[in-house]
């Protein structure tokens, strides 16, 4: 797959990053959760834009995911925003009852120097106690194959990372017939999380195969396919022997 950045684009979205999160665009009130007394939404300056079900009684169940491996992996609490900014992409695939296969993929900018991580981890999964824990993970850091980092911050922004919304949120999801919704036994499901020191998103994405006849599953589609290639994230779980392997579990 070929990954054009026009020179335009690549300014534009550079110069105008900041702004762009300062305009309003991802303008979200302030959220307490209510149903999660160990993971708390805090009360701080950060805009934040959290998807809760319907009844607005508690956020996504993958929001409270991600803080639970957020905390188990040592990772930073971007509810209290991110200065310059950091990306995380969740991705999590079911292996068997109660075990997924999870990735996180991390781009960060902090005062204009460039960073990556990759963590390839195993986890437990109990839904019926909205819980998942990591068992063990692995730890890379990664870099660009072929673009500069602000290519691939380019790349991201015309695919529109920092406004997409969830799939069970999206307008054509909410049309789309009512025996074909839902999560099919066996599903990925694709968490992402943005952060600047003004504002937090949560947003996510599941079965993609099901729905790429809609526009946002296609970027989102595209935006995971871009950094595997461009992280050669397979040469990484393939290729490394002597890598620290983290193990979680209670001795």
């Amino acid at each position: 797959m070929s990954y054009k950045i026009k020179s335009k684009l690549l300014t534009s979205c550079l110069i105008g990053l900041s702004v762009l999160l300062l305009q309003g665009c991802f303008s979200a009130k302030s959220v307490i959760q209510k149903s999660n007394k160990k993971y708390p939404i805090p009360e701080n300056n950060v805009h934040k834009d959290i998807p809760f079900y319907d009844n607005d009684a508690y956020p996504s169940v993958h929001f409270t995911y991600a803080r639970q491996k957020e905390e188990a992996l040592g990772l930073y609490n971007l509810l209290n925003g991110f200065d310059d900014f950091l990306i995380r992409i969740w991705i999590n695939s079911p292996t068997g009852k109660g075990v997924q296969e999870g990735e996180l993929i991390e781009i960060r900018q902090t005062n204009g120097v460039w960073s990556g991580n990759f963590h390839s981890m195993n986890t437990s999964f109990a839904p019926s106690k909205n819980e998942e824990k990591v068992v063990d993970f692995k730890k890379f850091d990664i870099e660009p194959e072929y673009l500069s980092w602000n290519e691939v911050l380019a790349f991201l922004v015309e695919e529109g990372i920092f406004e997409l919304k969830s799939l069970d949120k999206l307008d054509a999801y909410q049309k789309w017939p009512e025996n074909k919704k839902g999560y099919p036994s066996g599903s990925s499901v694709i968490s992402f999380e943005v952060a600047t020191k003004e504002m937090y998103r949560f947003y996510h994405y599941f079965a993609l195969p099901n729905f790429m006849e809609i526009d946002e599953v296609r970027q989102v589609d595209t935006i995971i396919r871009f950094l595997k290639q461009e992280f050669n994230i397979n040469a990484l779980l393939n290729g490394v022997s002597d890598i620290i392997i983290y193990d979680l579990r209670e001795k």
